[in-house]
């Protein structure tokens, strides 16, 4: 059975909570980092990206910059610009986006559970990104941003309905819109003994969580949490990782889009040609509302539409749009072999727009040559490769809103 535990939160102090909150560090550059903190005495940033107060040509992984944001975090405490709850809770993370809302729970999850494989994942993560998330947890000795577990909603009918009347019957702690992404953010917190019951009774149905977006986030605090409960001398007990947990059926993916910035050597009609050759069926122009076995192409500000067929025996993650494009084009044709290492590709999260793409690859930018959409990966999609024990290529999935980060904080 699946493992949660209340605790008493880190979070804003309403007068400071517009300034502190932030974006995930995974999702901002250094640099856009220091610009989001300019001013801003008490963002969380400063935290989660505390590489910003050093000079730019400074090594990112320092441990210096890891107690930086030590000093910071606990600073913010001393100064009341953060406060501890008095009483172990829940929370609960309310996002209104357009025509969707989402509501999750928010509370520490067993590591052990995602070590024993009921909580899942669908992607692998890289050592390098493992060991900073690792150094950051152990050298604060708290969990600083949220990872995005999904359910099934079919297996927790019961809790869905409690969390709705819950929002529903109490006041938020902190209402926070973000007119950029058309979003509203809200936290609820829940501390009655009778409730948090209800709560765990109604969480006990669900057979297995699944990160939708957090895989570097999750695998450090269970490392974390291995590492520091073999170390006989350490008083803490890290058996637990941050993490909201959402329904499936709220859960909103978008597509990660591929931009490149060479043909590898080739001629554009030399590139086209050998994507016929691999039986990909070209037409000039784009197609919307792609289905899993299309794309759209931009090629130097020129756009084709892309088919093909798939083996019959085909698995889960070889079906996906990501994985046909990685296997057919990018690794025999443009020599990406490993598209996390490198250097000719980059990702674009499914939030912008293909006009957006155009611009990136138009000739007067010299930056990309080609890109490529497609449809986002189905939830049920991401459920199966989960459970099947496999993974889908990286930069699969982008899940918008994104969670931010400051709101509620674990010390232990």
């Amino acid at each position: 059975m699946l493992k949660i535990s209340s605790f008493r939160g880190i979070r804003p102090s309403p007068q400071y909570v517009k300034e502190i909150v932030s974006l995930p560090y995974d999702v901002i550059s250094r640099q856009e980092a220091y610009t989001l903190a300019q001013g801003k005495p008490f963002s969380f940033l400063r935290v989660i990206r505390s590489d910003l107060e050093f000079p730019n040509d400074s090594d990112t992984y320092q441990q210096k910059i890891y107690e930086r944001a030590n000093e910071n975090l606990k600073s913010f405490i001393k100064k009341g610009v953060l406060v501890q709850e008095a009483d172990n809770s829940y929370y609960i993370y309310v996002v209104k986006s357009k025509n969707r809302s989402q509501i999750g729970l928010v509370a520490l999850f067993s590591a052990k559970d995602y070590n024993d494989g009921l909580i899942k994942k669908h992607e692998l993560t890289t050592s390098e990104k493992e060991k900073d998330r690792s150094n950051h947890i152990k050298t604060l000795r708290a969990h600083t941003g949220l990872s995005f577990l999904i359910y099934r909603a079919q297996e927790a009918k019961k809790l869905s309905t409690m969390l709705e009347a819950y929002i529903s019957n109490n006041t938020p702690l902190y209402v926070l819109p973000f007119p950029e992404e058309e979003s509203e953010h809200s936290l609820y917190c829940m501390n009655k003994n009778e409730d948090m019951k209800k709560l765990e009774e109604g969480f006990n149905s669900i057979k297995s969580l699944y990160i939708a977006d957090g895989h570097h986030r999750t695998a450090s605090a269970a490392k974390v949490a291995s590492e520091l409960k073999q170390n006989k001398n350490s008083n803490t007990k890290p058996d637990y990782f941050l993490a909201a947990a959402f329904p499936d059926a709220q859960t909103q993916i978008l597509p990660y889009y591929r931009v490149i910035r060479n043909l590898n050597g080739l001629s554009k009609k030399e590139f086209l040609d050998k994507l016929e050759s691999n039986e990909f069926r070209l037409k000039n122009g784009k197609q919307e509302n792609l289905n899993s076995q299309q794309a759209n192409m931009c090629l130097e500000g020129q756009w084709y539409h892309l088919e093909w067929d798939l083996a019959v025996e085909a698995t889960v993650p070889e079906t996906l749009t990501v994985h046909v494009l990685q296997e057919k084009i990018f690794n025999p044709i443009l020599g990406i072999t490993n598209p996390k290492k490198s250097d000719n590709i980059s990702f674009v999260g499914g939030i912008h727009s293909e006009t957006h793409l155009e611009k990136l690859v138009s000739k007067e930018n010299k930056d990309f040559v080609l890109a490529f959409s497609m449809a986002p990966v189905l939830i049920d999609d991401l459920l199966n490769v989960s459970d099947l024990k496999l993974t889908m290529p990286p930069k699969s999935t982008w899940f918008e809103p994104k969670l931010r980060s400051g709101l509620i904080v674990n010390l232990f």
